[in-house]
């Protein structure tokens, strides 16, 4: 494909470093991970959605395959982590008011 412009874009989140420690682990995702904490195992799912784009990257230089992270979006993922924290609550919750997107400008990542 000489002189192709193919381009692969996966959206994911910098919440990939909230992952298992030891990066992607493919036998773990098979499992509920119910041992890990919840933001632990949505961390591990960011990073396995960015895992197939970072190996084609490595195996094909000549495919664009990049992961991107949409920035900030103001939704409910970490307020059961700080249900019994109210401070780190309250300060969540301001913090994406000044300097997130709402849910529904945080799809236009999608499309």
């Amino acid at each position: 494909m000489k002189n192709s412009d193919v381009r692969i874009i996966n959206l994911t989140s910098t919440g990939e470093g909230s992952a298992l420690k030891g990066g992607f682990l493919p036998e773990k995702a098979v499992t509920k991970l119910e041992s890990y904490h919840s933001y632990t195992r949505w961390g591990h799912s960011k990073l396995a959605n960015a895992f197939p784009t970072k190996e084609l990257a490595k195996g094909n230089p000549n495919i664009k395959s990049v992961a991107i992270h949409p920035g900030r979006v103001q939704t409910n993922l970490l307020n059961h982590s700080f249900e019994n924290l109210p401070f780190t609550l309250l300060f969540q919750k301001t913090y994406d008011f000044f300097d997130s997107a709402s849910v529904e400008k945080g799809a236009y990542n999608q499309l």
